[in-house]
């Protein structure tokens, strides 16, 4: 993408060729925020759903990635634990 607007030749809408391991994503930057500020802190330990629901806009979305490997997507449980100890050291 980058290589493309430095070259002038962006192809508009770019489709990826998978899905990123959850559990290889950095850990947000949790010490850039006061956190005593909030009642609590939202972590994200999945992406997708598992179901189908016709009034969710999950039922919508999934035919747009298939093909990319599951829609369902999980963090790690090691990965989910460092987060929480991490949140849990600043607080």
């Amino acid at each position: 993408l980058l290589a493309d607007l430095a070259a002038g030749t962006s192809q508009g809408v770019y489709r990826a060729r998978g899905y990123a391991d959850l559990s290889q994503a950095a850990l947000p930057r949790y010490d850039l925020a006061q956190l005593d500020r909030y009642l609590f802190v939202g972590m994200n330990f999945t992406r997708g759903c598992p179901f189908a629901c016709t009034y969710c806009v999950n039922s919508l979305l999934r035919p747009l990635y298939r093909g990319l490997g599951p829609y369902l997507r999980r963090r790690s449980v090691p990965n989910v634990i460092r987060e929480i100890k991490e949140v849990l050291s600043i607080v």
